[in-house]
């Protein structure tokens, strides 16, 4: 549940910008819409966020860090199931209810943020049973919303993802894209109809691509961003 961490974020192109939360931000410093193979975020460095309002109270959420290693090593990590509660922060509980034949997964999942007012801490936690689909070949188009906003300036974006409907199946725009030509692997999360969740949508998708512009020479560099939409029970 990335969707609940309480996100900063570093960009580099060719001069380093630092970007603080976007709560935090004047209109000047929004995040960017999409991340492009034109920018290199800073390796080690706090994940870039960008927040978005949608119809019914819900929440876009687009986050991404750029990884000094190969697409292979982070797929491995990000599809060992049983290791996500140590490999992702503030996801304090993570079942495997049952695997699929396509390599996917029914996981249960409770995701924990903290926040800190006047020294003390606040825990806020959000449980859902998700299934799980691997698109080694990037997922299909027609299956991903607002797919041409890239081009639009943001405040175009965030005007038509407040009417942009949620709907079931159909999963938010990658936060990046790459060159043409450029593979990408993508996987998605959606949240199981009648099982136990306090969100009534849930929908994700993690991208997967190589960053050849960014590497340090004989470095491997990729990018991990991920997508998500939700609706919670209230």
């Amino acid at each position: 549940l990335l969707a609940l961490l309480p996100l900063g974020s570093t960009l580099r192109k060719r001069k380093r910008k630092v970007l603080g939360r976007e709560d935090e931000n004047t209109a000047e410093e929004d995040t960017p819409v999409v991340l492009t193979d034109s920018v290199c975020l800073i390796p080690g460095g706090e994940p870039v966020v960008r927040l978005e309002d949608a119809p019914g109270n819900a929440r876009r959420i687009f986050t991404g860090v750029d990884i000094g290693a190969s697409v292979e090593e982070v797929w491995e990590v990000m599809t060992n199931y049983e290791e996500l509660e140590s490999r992702i922060p503030n996801l304090a509980q993570n079942q495997v209810m049952k695997r699929s034949e396509d390599g996917g997964a029914r996981l249960w999942q409770v995701g924990q943020a903290k926040w800190t007012v006047l020294g003390k801490d606040f825990f806020f936690k959000a449980c859902t049973t998700l299934d799980v689909h691997l698109w080694p070949n990037g997922l299909p188009s027609e299956m991903t919303a607002g797919q041409q906003m890239c081009a639009s300036s943001s405040e175009e974006v965030r005007d038509y993802d407040r009417t942009l409907p949620l709907v079931r199946d159909i999963f938010p725009r990658p936060f990046s894209i790459s060159d043409e030509g450029v593979p990408v692997r993508d996987i998605t999360m959606q949240n199981v109809l009648n099982e136990r969740s306090d969100f009534v949508h849930y929908r994700g998708v993690w991208r997967f691509q190589p960053l050849h512009g960014c590497a340090v020479d004989g470095q491997d560099m990729m990018r991990l961003t991920f997508s998500v939409e939700c609706q919670d029970m209230m």
